[in-house]
């Protein structure tokens, strides 16, 4: 390892993936989206709604998913696209039909036309394509629209719902679960699953390492360093925890920072100093800098 040069080492850190280490929930959340992918199309399909706080792993998990359920591109006719992944901009109707036909160019042409039309040609674009599931990520963006517009969009799931047959996967903050109960026959629909944040300590099992820790560890593992930083033990832990606020991305976001840092110090290892002069300002701090300015 110590051969490597310094870019060589700096690519490699930002190669490091967020799920690098065995997560228990990821991998649950991941078996529960391949349950919901096999089952037959139905009237009444099983949504799920993943809650989490920003920067805590739920789109890390709809990335990975759609990586295991790639399109086949076909240039002579339609594509297969078995999940489509697209993000909800305000309850935007319009720009929701739009970001469909964009991503499936098949009805591409739709986009020009306007009201009930668009919906049509977003509606055959998903069918022709032959879609599976619907990821919606950032649902709670739609509470910045005026409460109208919000109800139009929710109408809009349902009608995916029945009219496709395919399950729906929402990703939001708690503000995306308080949007769906105001429509309490959607609700009814989608299981909610919450992503926690991170534990310092294992409560179950006290003798045995958190999965906090247990990340911390095989993150290191990773890292291209000559000597043992140890981050999975306190000191280091401990702090890292305090630093990130105890959410995944932040977490993942702190360490690739204070590894970069190091490299291009010249450290051998990551520790207390390097984790306060990498330049990592944790979110609250953050917020508090926005507020001031």
């Amino acid at each position: 390892m110590s051969a490597l040069s310094v870019d060589e080492k700096l690519l490699r850190i930002a190669r490091t993936k967020l799920y690098c280490a065995k997560y228990r929930l990821f991998d649950e959340l991941l078996q529960l989206l391949e349950d919901r992918l096999a089952e037959p199309m139905s009237h009444r399909t099983r949504n799920i709604l993943i809650v989490s706080e920003t920067n805590n792993g739920k789109t890390t998990i709809a990335e990975r998913f759609l990586n295991r359920h790639k399109p086949e591109v076909n240039l002579s006719s339609s594509s297969v696209v078995p999940i489509l992944k697209i993000e909800a901009t305000a309850a935007d109707e319009n720009r929701f039909y739009n970001l469909i036909l964009e991503k499936l160019p098949v009805f591409k042409h739709g986009q020009n036309s306007r009201g009930e039309m668009k919906q049509v040609f977003a509606f055959r674009a998903l069918s022709e394509c032959g879609i599976r599931m619907l990821i919606i990520d950032e649902l709670h963006n739609m509470l910045d629209a005026p409460p109208g517009k919000q109800r139009r969009f929710l109408r809009v799931l349902k009608t995916l719902g029945n009219e496709l047959r395919i399950p729906i996967v929402a990703l939001g903050t708690r503000e995306a679960l308080n949007a769906l109960n105001s429509d309490p026959q959607l609700a009814n629909r989608f299981q909610t699953i919450i992503l926690p944040k991170w534990k310092l300590e294992n409560d179950s099992s006290p003798d045995q390492p958190s999965e906090f820790r247990q990340f911390l560890a095989a993150f290191e593992r990773l890292l291209p360093f000559e000597e043992t930083s140890d981050l999975g033990n306190d000191p280091l832990a401990r702090k890292i925890f305090a630093l990130s606020e105890a959410t995944i991305g932040e977490t993942t976001d702190l360490i690739r920072d204070a590894a970069r840092w190091a490299v291009r110090n010249s450290r051998r290892r990551i520790d207390g100093d390097v984790l306060d002069r990498c330049g990592y300002v944790p979110p609250s701090r953050r917020q508090y800098v926005s507020a001031q300015l």
